[in-house]
């Protein structure tokens, strides 16, 4: 049975029905009160002239702020087609028969794209009929000579909410070659012995700090993945490939209403819950902590964390060998002061709002420069070595790219450390049913995220299954990517003055957005970033 609302006549009092004679007295006599004088009718059409010409100026003011940002903006779009059973390795042309149905508004200077597709479609990407066509659809009706294409395999594609959490697809962002991609035909730098087998990257800058997603490990022609620039000559009635070039990493700029200046205008979803309290660092060496106090008393690093570790496994009905990250923040960081204190009795079944609460307070220490890393290895022992804890010291993809010679050996003779005493750190889960606590759910439209962001992010060792229902998703404004091997996310001084930490974001289901307003056209405009890791 449907309940109804039902409200007394007299509130739909209709427009045709006279106000009582009082009110009608009242009325009459208040305009007769305030009534202007006359205009002649030369003021008159003076004032409407006017103001057409002022709604004119307006009315073109934003017809210049649009071409504008079409112009520097970017179109994106991305398609799903389940788990790979849609995809068949021996049928040619997999990523144009996607391409031949997406919409895209056409753009007099779009010259460029990026297109990141998962390994399914990694044969089309290498058929050099396929970077022809895709060039040619995406350049149709615009006057364009030469399309640049910057094609990348990566480990999974973002997927919104109420889609599987593994699908096959591809996202494709549109622009200007100048500013989408503006060192697409740069020569790659040698790498140095340490990252001759790390796999190929994207950078993503949004104005501020940059973020860098590995891509997916495949042998490639004798490469461990697919990165490869591709410009296509569409002036002659056959078009043609007239270069290629292999790249090891690849910038992607993407210009927003307003840049995300700095760490503090991203939102960060990390599903890690505390299984100690902050304590302050006493003793640490490079990546090695060795102890910490504990209500006054200097005992091993590892002594806490292990007895709670020992608690757990006791009362779990399958043990299993628990990944734990260690968060490091500065003295002065405020939010210590009122940080949730961590309930043992619920380290195993938080609730949703626990786990956002205690990601909103890790957000708030990166912000402060804190720093997040794994656990490697450490704790029992004896002598010397008894409680030591190895943090994952790699804060960027490239490891040459961390410090240079000098800087290595500067650090080296101050005694750098990932933890310099003084510090607190705290360790940290990730949480149960990480599959069921999500990141909470935004209109996002570049990126990783749901149906209107933008971003990378991580997919931890989901791997490459092709099962699943046949059927395609088309997701207009929609642009993602995932990664097995974590997020980076740059450091550096920011308008604050705060300075801040690189990051490696390692933790299954982490997610970095980057909310912006709503655009106008939808499916349109880049407006907003997100960067999630699969579970």
């Amino acid at each position: 049975m449907l309940s109804r609302l039902v409200l007394p006549r007299a509130v739909f009092r209709t427009a045709r029905q006279r106000s009582p004679r009082h009110a009608q007295s009242f009325w009459s006599s208040s305009k007769k009160l305030t009534k202007e004088p006359e205009q002649k009718p030369e003021q008159k059409l003076e004032q409407k002239l006017e103001q057409k010409l002022e709604q004119k100026l307006e009315q073109e003011q934003e017809q210049e702020q649009e071409l504008e940002l079409a112009r520097k903006q970017r179109q994106i779009s991305a398609y799903l087609t389940g788990k790979g059973e849609l995809v068949c390795p021996s049928c040619p042309s997999v990523i144009c028969s996607l391409l031949d149905d997406i919409y895209m508004s056409s753009s007099r200077d779009h010259n460029a794209a990026l297109i990141v597709a998962t390994p399914a479609f990694a044969p089309s990407l290498q058929m050099t009929q396929d970077a022809i066509r895709c060039a040619s659809l995406l350049s149709e009706k615009q006057n364009v000579n030469r399309f640049h294409l910057l094609l990348a395999v990566v480990d999974n594609v973002m997927t919104p909410p109420c889609t599987p959490e593994s699908v096959s697809g591809i996202s494709i962002v549109r622009g200007r070659l100048d500013d989408l991609l503006p060192d697409l035909w740069a020569q790659p730098s040698p790498l140095a012995m340490e990252d001759t087998d790390a796999v190929s990257a994207l950078t993503l800058n949004l104005g501020g700090p940059d973020m860098t997603l590995p891509l997916a490990r495949m042998p490639v022609n004798g490469k461990s993945s697919l990165l490869k620039a591709v410009e296509v000559d569409l002036s002659k009635p056959v078009a043609t490939v007239v270069r290629s070039l292999e790249k090891t990493s690849s910038r992607v700029t993407l210009e927003l209403k307003r840049a995300a200046a700095s760490m503090q205008d991203y939102h960060f979803w990390i599903p890690l819950v505390p299984m100690t309290k902050p304590r302050p660092v006493t003793g640490v060496m490079g990546n090695i902590v060795r102890d910490v106090d504990i209500d006054g008393r200097v005992e091993p690093a590892s002594q806490e964390l292990e007895g709670v570790v020992h608690d757990m496994l006791k009362h779990a009905s399958r043990p299993a060998p628990v990944a734990i990250w260690a968060l490091l923040t500065r003295p002065e960081h405020e939010a210590q002061k009122t940080a949730p204190e961590p309930d043992l009795s619920r380290l195993t079944r938080p609730q949703a709002s626990e786990v956002r609460q205690w990601s909103t307070y890790i957000a708030q220490a990166l912000c402060w420069g804190g720093r997040l890393h794994r656990v490697l290895s450490g704790g029992g022992g004896w002598g010397p070595k008894r409680g030591l804890l190895a943090l994952d010291g790699q804060v960027t993809h490239f490891t040459s790219r961390q410090l240079d010679d000098l800087d290595q050996l500067y650090s080296a003779m101050q005694g750098s450390s990932l933890a310099p005493p003084g510090w607190h750190i705290q360790f940290f889960m990730l949480a149960p049913g990480v599959h069921e606590t999500r990141a909470p759910n935004t209109a996002m439209e570049f990126g990783l995220g749901t149906s209107r962001e933008a971003a990378f992010g991580a997919d931890m060792g989901v791997g490459h299954r092709h099962e699943g229902t046949r059927g395609i998703i088309k997701l207009a404004g929609f642009f993602g990517a995932k990664s097995t091997q974590g997020i980076y996310v740059a450091g550096g001084t920011g308008k604050d003055g705060i300075e801040r930490s690189d990051v490696k974001l390692s933790a299954p289901a982490s997610c970095i957005r980057v909310d912006r307003s709503k655009t106008k056209k939808p499916g349109g405009w880049l407006e907003q970033v997100v960067v999630e890791m699969a579970e």
